[in-house]
């Protein structure tokens, strides 16, 4: 699977939205995933947590932002 590009200056971090599966005390996998990403990415990566799946699985498709 090839990822895309990120890695231009000044370009907005990719948004990686995530389930509630994922707790907040959970933060090394956490850190290790957006490590990962970003290597993978060549760029920022943000990791965004939602309450609810409906929200993980629309949040990039707000017009307000997220």
């Amino acid at each position: 699977m090839a990822l895309r590009n990120i890695g231009n200056a000044g370009e907005a971090p990719f948004k990686f939205g995530l389930t509630p599966v994922f707790l907040s005390n959970d933060l090394e996998l956490l850190s290790h995933m957006r490590s990962y990403l970003a290597s993978r990415l060549a760029g920022a990566v943000e990791l965004v947590s939602r309450r609810t799946y409906h929200g993980t699985t629309g949040f990039g498709t707000n017009p307000r932002g997220i």
